[in-house]
């Protein structure tokens, strides 16, 4: 295995990305060159948190600075799409958070993107291959039981800060069930079980802090 350290920058500064993938630069043999993000406070944060040397707040100017050989990206769907296409007309490696796209067209439209570059796009979908997973994979390939007629995977959303709670809140009472992150639990569905017929989604964690802390109806109109 090579252990050259492979020069980065990296574009948002969000928690996410604060909590989840920049702790794991160091230890993937990652030198995180430079942090970009449009609130400089941010940005200029993250760097010295994590040990870059350089801020931006534009993702072009950065890459016009840096002699960078990859650039990571967690902003959200439309962000990955948008700033990964342009990455990738300019030559440099991607990593990106799930999911690429906003669409499945555009993650297609990405994946092409790609090849006619010829560079890489990676996605982090990476809990189909945690120990659980792997495990249930490797006892329904092995023919020791009947196929599978259901899998049932139960998401937690994290840690609250921030008002998140509410966030969560809102989004199912405006109808909008988009803003809750199901893509990892359906993922692994499909990893699991491939000729899959029927998907449903339920918003257990929301139903559940509301009934945890007792929220009055004055409280829940004013979301």
């Amino acid at each position: 295995m090579s252990s050259k350290r492979v020069r980065v920058g990296f574009v948002g500064c969000g928690r996410h990305g604060g909590e989840r993938i920049y702790p794991s630069l160091e230890l993937a043999g990652i030198d995180l060159v430079a942090t970009c993000d449009l609130d400089r406070e941010r940005a200029e944060r993250y760097a010295r948190r994590f040990g870059a040397e350089s801020v931006y707040t534009d993702y072009r100017a950065m890459c016009d600075a840096e002699d960078l050989e990859a650039v990571l990206v967690v902003t959200g769907p439309q962000g990955h799409f948008e700033v990964g296409r342009e990455l990738v007309a300019m030559g440099y490696p991607v990593w990106m958070e799930k999911p690429p796209a906003p669409t499945a067209g555009q993650a297609e439209e990405l994946a092409a993107a790609a090849a006619e570059a010829g560079v890489h796009v990676q996605v982090g979908f990476n809990y189909r291959y945690s120990a659980g997973v792997r495990r249930a994979r490797s006892l329904i390939d092995g023919g020791q039981f009947a196929p599978p007629r259901m899998v049932s995977v139960r998401w937690w959303l994290g840690g609250a800060e921030d008002g998140d709670e509410f966030l969560w809140v809102k989004a199912v009472y405006d109808g909008q069930p988009e803003n809750i992150d199901t893509r990892a639990s359906i993922t692994i569905v499909r990893h699991l079980q491939s000729k899959l017929a029927e998907a449903s989604v339920e918003a257990f964690p929301v139903i559940s802090y509301i009934a945890k802390h007792d929220l009055r109806e004055k409280e829940l109109e004013a979301l």
